[in-house]
C-alpha cells in the first residue's frame, strides 16, 4: 500500500508540472538523496587543482569572457564583405513605442513566476510582488523615461552570474555554462519592450515559419513533426534524402551588437526603438558568486569576483534574450538555397 500510494503520488507530481521533464528530474534526485546534496566547485588547471572559492570565482568570470573573444577571432577569417552580401528581409515600416500604463506593469510583475534566486541586489520577487502598490508608480515613470529616451539604466545590466555544471568532469571549467540573474525590476522593462517587439515582427510577417522555438503554437514536436514529414514527402518521390544536423556552439554568448542591430534597423526598429535596443545591449556587467561550504560545518558562504563588461552577446536568463536571437538568425533560410530548413531555438 505504500508503495502503490509513492507511485500515484508520484505520478501526480509529474502530470501537473507544466515542464514534465524537469519534474521527472526533480523526482529522480528528490528519491536517490541528491536533490540538496551541493558539492564545491574546484577546478583542475591542469596544472594544479585549485580550492580556494574566491579564486575559482575570478578563474570563472575570466574564462566566460576571454572565450568569446577566442571563438569569434577563429570564426572572423572570412571576407567582411561576405556578411554585407548576406540577404535580409526588409520593413518599410518603423516601430514606435507605446507608453506604459500602471496596470500593464501590475499584470506582468504578477505573471513573473516566484523563484528564489536573486540579482546582485539581493531583491527578491516575492518581496515587490507583497510591496507593489508601494511603488508601482515610480516604477512606471522610470520604464517610461527609459523608452522615452531610448536609455536601459545602467544598474538593470548587472549581472550575476552562477556557473551551471552541465555534465563531464566537474573539475573542468569548460563542463559550466554561465546563467545570468538580473535585477528583479530589470525583467518587467524587458517584458513591455519584448510584447510591442513580437507585435510589430507579427503583424509585418517579419519572422520566418521555419524556425519553431520560442513561438507561439511551435515546439520541438511540431519541429520534430516537420522534419519527418519534408522526409516522407521526399521519399514519396522516389528521392534522396539528405539531413543535416547543426549546433550552434555558445549561441546566445558569441551575438555580434553591431549586426543584431543592423538586422533590427533592417526589419523597421529604428530611431529611437534602435537607440534604446543598443543601450540594452553595450556596457553590460557581470560578476560570478558560486557557494562554498567549509568541511565540518552546515554553513554556507557566498564568494564573488570583480566586476567585468561584456563586449559581446545577450545575456542569458533574460526575457528579451530568445526573441532577439531569433531575429539575429532569422534569414538564414533566405540564404541556404535547395534545402528545407527546420529552425529551433531552445
Amino acid at each position: 500500500m505504500v508503495k502503490e500510494a509513492k507511485r500515484k503520488e508520484a505520478d501526480r507530481f509529474i502530470l501537473s508540472a507544466k515542464i514534465k521533464n524537469k519534474a521527472l528530474w526533480k523526482l529522480v534526485n528528490r528519491e536517490t538523496g541528491n536533490a540538496h546534496r551541493v558539492a564545491n566547485i574546484k577546478i583542475n588547471t591542469g596544472v594544479k587543482r585549485i580550492s580556494n572559492p574566491q579564486i575559482i570565482t575570478e578563474r570563472f568570470n575570466a574564462y566566460f569572457t576571454g572565450l568569446i573573444e577566442d571563438m569569434l577571432a577563429h570564426v572572423n577569417s572570412y571576407n567582411p564583405q561576405q556578411y554585407a552580401n548576406f540577404q535580409m528581409k526588409n520593413c518599410s515600416e518603423t516601430m514606435f513605442i507605446a507608453p506604459v500604463t500602471e496596470t500593464e506593469v501590475e499584470k506582468i510583475f504578477k505573471g513573473l513566476k516566484s523563484k528564489s534566486a536573486v540579482g546582485f541586489d539581493e531583491i527578491p520577487i516575492t518581496l515587490v510582488k507583497q510591496c507593489l502598490r508601494y511603488f508601482i508608480k515610480p516604477l512606471v515613470h522610470v520604464y517610461n523615461i527609459s523608452l522615452q529616451t531610448g536609455i536601459f539604466p545602467d544598474m538593470m545590466k548587472k549581472a550575476k552570474i552562477k556557473p551551471l555544471f552541465k555534465n563531464g568532469d566537474r573539475q573542468d571549467i569548460k563542463n559550466y555554462r554561465p546563467i545570468s540573474i538580473l535585477p528583479v525590476v530589470s525583467k518587467p522593462l524587458e517584458k513591455l519592450m519584448h510584447s510591442r517587439l513580437l507585435l510589430f515582427l507579427k503583424k509585418h510577417n517579419i519572422l520566418t515559419s521555419e524556425q519553431h522555438g520560442f513561438m507561439e503554437s511551435k515546439s520541438t514536436e511540431t519541429a520534430s513533426h516537420s522534419f519527418i514529414q519534408n522526409v516522407q514527402e521526399t521519399l514519396d518521390k522516389q528521392q534522396h534524402v539528405v539531413g543535416i544536423f547543426l549546433h550552434i556552439s555558445k549561441a546566445y554568448d558569441i551575438i555580434k551588437h553591431n549586426r543584431l542591430l543592423d538586422k533590427l534597423d533592417s526589419y523597421g526598429i529604428r530611431c529611437l526603438c534602435k537607440k534604446w535596443f543598443q543601450s540594452y545591449l553595450t556596457n553590460r556587467t557581470q560578476f560570478v558568486e558560486i557557494t562554498h561550504r567549509e568541511k565540518g560545518k552546515h554553513i554556507q558562504y557566498r564568494f564573488q569576483s570583480s566586476t567585468k563588461t561584456t563586449l559581446y552577446g545577450i545575456p542569458q536568463g533574460s526575457i528579451l534574450g530568445p526573441l532577439l536571437f531569433l531575429v539575429y538568425i532569422n534569414d538564414i533560410s533566405l540564404n541556404i538555397q535547395g534545402a528545407k530548413l527546420v529552425l529551433v531555438c531552445r
